[in-house]
């Protein structure tokens, strides 16, 4: 039994069916050519682990991988290409507006440890015990939960990311938070 499982195994390995080929599309159609399902899995998984490697159309011509079973019954394998596989371009994005003025926008994994510090313009109480904050820069914060936190106008204050994409706003002289929510 393992025997014949370990000859289809190493059969369809063996086999060359996108050895030769030039494009994606005739990848795919010499491998739907093969009757032995088994085999036509193998050359279909190996073409999808080749198209991750490249992202254009074409696929390199490679040679056969060497295969060699020990003792144990396990086979090793020992793949040579003759191509190299080249990573796709990454493309950069440039953003050229202020970074304080988009915090709290845009979720960025930059902002995740970052303390943005504003100067309190207006404080406007809102019902169930909520403030709406103006801060001198223009930007509008609403408190979320219903905890009472005194602040008055001129005050620096410090929002930063929280669990859950939440924001809390403090001071540094004091250990008390209050939940906030970016309004404008």
């Amino acid at each position: 039994m393992n025997k014949a499982l370990l000859g289809a195994i190493l059969g369809a390995f063996l086999f060359p069916v996108a050895a030769h080929a030039e494009t994606i599309s005739q990848a795919l159609l010499d491998c739907s050519k093969e009757s032995n399902t088994l085999k036509r899995l193998v050359c279909y998984d190996r073409l999808v682990k080749d198209i991750k490697q490249y992202e254009d159309g074409e696929l390199p011509a490679f040679s056969l991988p060497n295969f060699e079973v020990s003792d144990s019954g396990q086979n090793t394998t020992a793949p040579s290409a003759s191509a190299t596989p080249r990573p796709a371009p990454r493309q950069e994005q440039s953003v050229n507006r202020d970074a304080d003025a988009d915090f709290g926008l845009a979720r960025r994994d930059e902002d995740k440890d970052k303390k943005v510090y504003f100067t309190i313009a207006k404080i406007e109480k809102s019902g169930r015990r909520n403030v709406l904050l103006t801060f001198e820069n223009g930007q509008v914060w609403r408190q979320t939960d219903g905890e009472s936190y005194r602040l008055k106008v001129g005050d620096v204050v410090y929002v930063e990311r929280a669990a859950l994409g939440s924001f809390v706003l403090s001071k540094d002289d004091i250990k008390k938070r209050i939940r906030v929510k970016r309004e404008r």
